[in-house]
C-alpha cells in the first residue's frame, strides 16, 4: 500500500515502503492501451529509430551513473513537452497526450552490451512501464531487476514497476533493445499532479546539485525538505509560465 505521503529521494535515506518490486498491471487503464495499440507504438518507434536514431541522446541521470549505453528520446517529462521531438512519434503522442497522471514519456535504447549500474527514481508517486518495441532476445540476455526480483521484456507487453527501488538493466545481444517508457501520477495523488511534477523536477536538481558539491549532502534533513519544497514550486512556476 502507498502511504499518505508520496517518498522523494531527497536524503540519505533509503525507501522503505511497502510498494512492490513490480506491479500487476491487468487492472491499469494504461496497459490495455498501450498493448491494444502496440503495433501501431512499435511500427512508429522502429520508424523513428532507423531514420532518425542518432536524435536520441544519453539518458539525462543526476548523479555519477556510466549512461553512454542507455540512449533516449524524452517527449514529455515533469510538464515539460518537448515539442521538437513530437515530430518523430505524432502517432504515439496523440495516443497518450491526454492520459491522466501523465508524467514521462520517452524511448529507450539499451545499446548492445552494455549493464546499466544500480539506481532508482524519484518518488513512489507514480507506476514506471515499459513497453517492449524491440526485444533481440528473450531474458535473461536481456533483463531488468528490481530488488530480488528478475524479469524480462516482450514486443508489445507492459512490465510496470515501482521506480525508488533500487534497480538495473542488461543487454548482453549484439542488437539494441528499445522500449516505450511511460509514467504515470498514481491515481490516489491524481489531484496532487501539478505538485509531484514539480518535485521531481526539484529531486532531480537537487541529486544534480549533491553530486556537484557533495558538502551539500551533509544539509539537515530539516533544510533539505524546506529546499525541495520551494525548488518544487519554483519548477511549477517555470513550467507553466516557459515550457507549455
Amino acid at each position: 500500500m502507498t502511504t499518505n505521503e508520496p517518498f522523494y529521494y531527497i536524503t540519505k535515506e533509503w525507501y522503505k515502503g511497502g510498494s512492490p518490486a513490480f506491479y500487476e498491471n491487468s487492472e491499469y487503464p494504461l496497459t490495455h492501451i498501450l498493448e491494444e495499440h502496440a503495433d501501431m507504438i512499435v511500427n512508429e518507434v522502429i520508424s523513428f529509430y532507423t531514420n532518425n536514431g542518432s536524435k536520441t541522446k544519453n539518458n539525462f541521470v543526476p548523479y555519477n551513473l556510466d549512461t553512454s549505453g542507455w540512449q533516449t528520446l524524452v517527449l514529455y517529462s515533469g510538464g515539460v513537452i518537448n515539442k521538437e521531438n513530437l515530430q518523430y512519434l505524432p502517432k504515439t503522442w496523440e495516443l497518450l497526450k491526454d492520459y491522466p497522471g501523465l508524467s514521462l514519456l520517452m524511448v529507450s535504447v539499451l545499446k548492445p552490451g552494455t549493464r546499466l549500474s544500480a539506481h532508482f527514481g524519484d518518488t513512489d508517486a507514480i507506476v514506471r512501464n515499459h513497453l517492449g518495441v524491440l526485444i533481440p532476445e528473450p531474458y535473461p540476455a536481456i533483463g531488468l531487476r528490481i530488488k530480488n526480483e528478475e524479469r524480462g521484456w516482450e514486443v508489445g507487453k507492459v512490465l510496470s514497476f515501482c521506480v525508488v527501488n533500487r534497480h538495473y538493466a542488461w543487454n548482453y545481444t549484439n542488437k539494441a533493445r528499445i522500449i516505450l517508457m511511460v509514467d504515470f501520477v498514481k491515481p490516489e495523488f491524481i489531484h496532487r499532479k501539478q505538485e509531484i511534477e514539480g518535485k521531481i523536477l526539484a529531486a532531480e536538481a537537487m541529486k544534480l546539485f549533491a553530486t556537484k558539491i557533495p558538502i551539500t549532502k551533509k544539509l539537515p534533513n530539516a533544510v533539505v525538505y524546506f529546499l525541495h519544497g520551494i525548488l518544487g514550486r519554483l519548477a511549477n512556476i517555470y513550467v507553466r509560465l516557459f515550457k507549455q
